[in-house]
């Protein structure tokens, strides 16, 4: 059959291997300054201290859609999430961080990575009129952003590689209702078995009545 067939061309090295594109959204080869790491030594103790950015992509059939991902470091609290169906620039870039972080508070810090994309100089200079400072993780060191690779990840699994969507009108409002579940009410266990909204100062929920309860859907 087909599959002792293929068993069989393995073992012959036949097989021809299959390439895979994928989308680079981090380049770190550039001639900028290179900043220390100042995360590493700051104490953050506030909501709204120090913010985290990444981008990341999402295949298509044809192309990609690519998603800034906005998270706040004590809390854990997505704050928004920005989707860009074009090739990406600084204008783009810009566009996502404000469509992710429309109608928040502005933070102190903001951590990014040093991809050329944060480099341009309309997205220096959109960070200086909201009054935000920005710092830089390690380069080629992933694990200086551990927050937000992990968040990413959690996207990912838990709803991206599940999730159909009709356009990027429609992925930004599912997205959304990710976010919403996920602050409100999915616990951490890094929280104490708080959700991010919690550890915000959100109120704690009121027990259940065993007796009269329903079920309550999630990203439907």
């Amino acid at each position: 059959n087909r599959k002792r067939i293929q068993r069989k061309m393995r073992e012959m090295d036949l097989l021809q291997p299959i390439k895979r594109w994928k989308c680079r959204t981090t380049n770190s080869e550039h001639p900028y300054p290179r900043y220390s790491n100042m995360v590493e030594g700051l104490a953050i103790r506030l909501v709204d201290q120090v913010w985290v950015s990444d981008i990341t992509y999402i295949r298509l059939g044809q192309g990609f859609i690519y998603l800034a991902v906005i998270m706040d470091v004590f809390t854990r609290r997505i704050i928004g999430f920005g989707v860009a169906r074009e090739y990406i620039d600084g204008v783009s870039v810009c566009r996502m961080f404000n469509q992710a972080v429309a109608g928040q508070p502005r933070p102190k810090h903001l951590s990014t990575d040093h991809d050329p994309l944060f480099r341009f100089h309309r997205w220096l200079a959109n960070l200086r009129v909201l009054e935000i400072d920005e710092i830089k993780s390690v380069p080629y060191a992933p694990v200086s952003h551990p927050f937000i690779e992990r968040l990413i990840g959690t996207v990912r699994r838990e709803y991206l590689d599940r999730l159909f969507f009709w356009n990027s009108v429609d992925l930004t409002r599912k997205l959304e209702a990710f976010r919403d579940y996920y602050n409100e009410f999915r616990a951490h266990r890094s929280l104490d078995g708080t959700t991010p909204a919690q550890r915000a100062g959100a109120a704690l929920p009121r027990p259940a009545a065993l007796n009269t309860y329903t079920w309550r859907q999630h990203c439907h």
